[in-house]
This record gives C-alpha cells, sequence and structure tokens, in this order.
C-alpha cells in the first residue's frame, strides 16, 4: 500500500512532519486553495528553531508500505499559546508542534524554554514571537493543520 508523509523543511534541514492536509473547498472545487498566503509557525522538533512556513512550504513525500507518523497514531500536532514583542497585543500568537500520542515512540527533543525563533515567526500583527515560562504556556490542544492554512496535493 502507499501511503504519503508531508512535512516542512527547517532552514537547518531537518523535516518538521506535519499531518495530511485537508484542501478547503473554494468556489466549488476541493482542489483550488484560497487565495490568500496565510503563514503558521511551526517549531523543529529536532532543532528547536521556530519558523514560519506557508501552505506552499508543505512537501508530499510518497512511501510503500509504511504509514506516516499522524496516520499511524504516534504523534499529533498541537497548537501552543506563546507571547510576543508587542505591548498589549491581542493578536493570535499560535506555534504548531508536534506531540507524541502517548505510545512513547515520538520524541521532541529540545523543551519550549529552550527555542529559538527566527525572525519570521511573528503574531498576527507582526511583532516577533517568543515563550515566556511565566506567561502561563496553555496545555497543548490537537489541531487540525487546514484551520491554519490549507495546501493543493
Amino acid at each position: 500500500m502507499i501511503y504519503y508523509h508531508y512535512f516542512l523543511q527547517c532552514p537547518n534541514s531537518h523535516y518538521i512532519p506535519v499531518p495530511p492536509p485537508i484542501l478547503l473547498e473554494t468556489d466549488g472545487s476541493p482542489r483550488k486553495i484560497p487565495k490568500e498566503n496565510r503563514k503558521a509557525a511551526f517549531v523543529c522538533p529536532y532543532r528547536a528553531l521556530v519558523s514560519a512556513y506557508s501552505a506552499q512550504d508543505i512537501v508530499r513525500h510518497q512511501e510503500t508500505g509504511k504509514e506516516s507518523l499522524f496516520e499511524a497514531n504516534v504523534c499529533h500536532l498541537v497548537a501552543i499559546q506563546v507571547e510576543c514583542d508587542g505591548k498589549n497585543c491581542e493578536a493570535p500568537k499560535v506555534i504548531h508542534a508536534t506531540q507524541d500520542a502517548g505510545k512513547g515512540t515520538w520524541n521532541v527533543r529540545v523543551a519550549p524554554k529552550k527555542w529559538m525563533f527566527s525572525d519570521s515567526a511573528r503574531c498576527g500583527a507582526g511583532h516577533k514571537l517568543h515563550y515566556e515560562e511565566r506567561s502561563g504556556l496553555l496545555l497543548p490542544a490537537v489541531v487540525d493543520l487546514s484551520l491554519s492554512f490549507s495546501v493543493n496535493s
């Protein structure tokens, strides 16, 4: 059986696994994506670099006989609320991360307090994102990648 694996390539040449995208329907055709070029911040589980990516950055790879980490229920994509450099900024400040699904076979290698933020990682108002332990990191919630952006496969 053929399986598709989806990932983003971080600037440090590591692959960030993402779940299969769900295409949003526009103009009656499920193959078209919205015209806006939305970006979402993702953290590399290997080097802890947080960067912004668009739907066009998602790469699809085909493998025979091997389910993706998401299809095998090894990990989930989660959204984590962080802070930004803006004063009293109310814009969304979310980082997407891959989290173990409780099977103990997928481990994030760097804790959030050691994340590094690229210049592209910004809140909805354009301020640089950062992690603060005292800010009260919200518990991760499983999210649907299509809510962040959609992609044409």
